[in-house]
């Protein structure tokens, strides 16, 4: 098991770095907000309030806990000679030979501050592992992974089409099948419907199964579980431009249920911790909160 728990770790260290830098977004509502600068005064006001305060808060963070170091202490390690992992309870880093990530978190927002004051919003479709910030896949390969990445899925589609391109693109790679494979679903609210039957957590299951089905050989998937509302309701409550920004997920918000979430584990643990297929799902975002804000 000493091999999953440090893939684990990398995983849990990333998804923080990654989160950080992800808005709901999607460019058909980057257009919308760059429109509404320049012909909703209020709102502008809102907006420059919230940029100035993230750009205070990235400024302290970097100060207080720069990031660098994680990269820099995970090169410093020393490196372990021991056979490649037979098995998911094995594996290693440097065993992981294929990567791909679905899902809305898996993308951020470049965060700069001159464009954002100017109305100049850009793409919120960035992948993570092009960041210069730490990412899982940096990471990875810093501990002696070759990695290939894959990007084939669209990150707007249902999580188990985005699993379908996946698998598609991977099997088209000579020798997939004896190749360890990790995929990262980094699902939120964004990725499901307004209902109890396509909420997140039941896409991701669906995405789990197409996986299973497709790449069942030496295949190795992360979930960062993002349930409840908090995290959410305290953005909102926070500025008066995130709740503008938010508002069109406010329905989604009510089916996140924890229930849910607590049913798809099991489902889980029951069916997707095999030998050649293992599931872990990460329970990081579990009822994230955002507490004690003052409105802004």
């Amino acid at each position: 098991m000493a091999g999953f728990f440090r893939i684990q770790n990398l995983a849990a260290t990333s998804f923080f770095v990654v989160v950080s830098l992800a808005i709901a977004q999607n460019d058909e509502q980057l257009t919308r907000t760059e429109e509404k600068l320049t012909t909703d005064r209020d709102f502008y006001d809102q907006w420059m309030k919230l940029i100035n305060v993230q750009a205070e808060q990235l400024e302290e963070q970097s100060l207080d806990y720069p990031l660098d170091y994680v990269i820099r202490d995970l090169a410093q390690c020393p490196e372990t000679k021991i056979q490649p992992g037979l098995d998911t309870n094995a594996v290693q880093p440097q065993d992981i030979a294929i990567y791909a990530e679905m899902g809305q978190l898996s993308s951020y927002c470049p965060s700069n501050h001159t464009l954002l004051s100017a109305g100049i919003l850009g793409s919120c479709k960035q992948r993570s592992h092009t960041m210069k910030l730490p990412s899982l896949p940096k990471m990875l390969q810093i501990r002696g992974a070759d990695l290939k990445t894959i990007d084939a899925n669209h990150l707007e589609d249902p999580l188990p089409d985005q699993a379908k391109s996946i698998a598609d693109e991977i099997t088209r790679i000579p020798g997939y099948e004896e190749m360890w494979k990790m995929i990262v679903i980094t699902a939120t609210i964004q990725d499901g419907t307004a209902s109890e039957t396509g909420q997140t957590a039941i896409e991701v299951l669906a995405a789990i199964q197409e996986l299973g089905q497709l790449l069942p050989k030496k295949t190795f998937v992360v979930v960062l579980r993002t349930s409840g509302s908090g995290l959410w309701r305290d953005a909102s409550h926070a500025n008066e431009a995130c709740r503008t920004q938010l508002s069109k997920w406010k329905v989604h918000n009510k089916f996140n249920y924890n229930s849910v979430w607590d049913q798809v584990e099991i489902i889980v643990q029951k069916n997707y911790l095999r030998p050649n297929f293992s599931v872990e799902i990460l329970p990081l975002f579990r009822d994230a909160a955002l507490n004690n804000l003052p409105n802004m």
